[in-house]
Parts: C-alpha cells; structure tokens; sequence
C-alpha cells in the first residue's frame, strides 16, 4: 500500500511516505517508510495514531465473523 499526497501538510513535511502491510497467518506486521524534508520535521505520529484507529476500527468489525 503506498500512500500519494497530492496536497496539504503531509507534503510540506515529507517527500514521501510508503506503508507496507504483512499478512502471515494469524499475525499482521505495518511498517511505515517515510522521507522527511529536512532533519527539522518531527516524525509522523499523528499518521501513525490514524493507522492504529484504521486498524482497531476493522478489528472491531471483524470480531465474531
């Protein structure tokens, strides 16, 4: 999964930004690669609290099925 900014914040911090999803039997691995502008900018926590909500949110929904 590879994520594009066309516009808005995230270009102003980062040139780019892939996450990768690992799927291997009962156990799912994110790892996210990013590149920032400058050694200045801070690193993307709140894009990974996102991934975290994204991911308890479909947990949520598959529980039971």
């Amino acid at each position: 999964m590879t994520f594009n900014f066309i516009e808005g914040y995230m270009n102003e911090l980062y040139n780019s930004m892939i996450v990768i999803l690992n799927a291997k039997e009962n156990w799912i691995t994110w790892s996210m690669l990013y590149e920032k502008l400058n050694e200045n900018i801070h690193e993307p926590l709140d894009f990974m609290d996102f991934l975290i909500g994204l991911i308890k949110d479909l947990a949520t929904h598959h529980v039971g099925k």
